[in-house]
């Protein structure tokens, strides 16, 4: 009698076929609404790709202007004071993602080519510049220690400096091991 109660017990706790079939279509339900919402915020993040990008082509477009001649002294500061304001808007709502959130995070920093002259707009140069030191790291696998990884970072710095000043490399570090005091032009004191 208990085996038979127990099989009774066992088949009453397996759903129904329309246990399962309203289950089914209630998951179906969920999983619409939520390609939904997932089309709804990737047409959000493309119009906000999109302004970013505007924004920033007139950010460009002011610095051409700025260069050229065509602003009055003013003129510059007012048009930055502008292009803050919409990014700050553009901003403003949550952010989910995570290149908005490191947008935001640096915002600040956006506009610093158009506030301070002679700052590039993009990193162009400096990865420039890394891409030699990363090219030794990968074909000479690296180094060993902390005190080699230092050593290289210190020569590929004064090796990045002397050309970016137009001097012979080789004769930089051959006056520098030799304990000469190498010849270094004048340099413009910054902004």
């Amino acid at each position: 009698m208990e085996r038979v109660a127990a099989t009774e017990a066992a088949r009453m706790a397996q759903p129904t076929y329309q246990q399962l079939h309203d289950d089914n279509r209630r998951l179906d339900a969920e999983n619409r609404d939520l390609r939904a919402e997932n089309a709804q915020l990737k047409a959000r993040i493309a119009e906000l790709e999109s302004q970013v990008q505007t924004l920033l082509h007139d950010a460009l477009d002011l610095r051409d202007r700025r260069d050229g001649g065509e602003l009055f002294a003013h003129g510059p500061a007012v048009a930055i004071g502008r292009l803050n304001a919409r990014l700050a808007r553009l901003l403003a709502w949550t952010r989910t993602n995570a290149d908005n959130e490191r947008l935001a995070n640096h915002r600040d920093d956006m506009f610093t080519f158009l506030i301070v002259p002679g700052i590039d707009a993009t990193s162009y140069r400096a990865e420039l510049a890394m891409r030699l030191a990363a090219t030794l790291r990968k074909t000479w696998g690296g180094n060993r220690t902390w005190a080699g990884a230092r050593a290289q970072a210190v020569l590929m710095t004064v090796w990045a400096t002397g050309r970016q000043l137009g001097l012979d490399a080789f004769r930089l570090f051959a006056d520098l091991f030799c304990g000469r005091r190498p010849r270094l032009p004048l340099l413009r004191a910054g902004p």
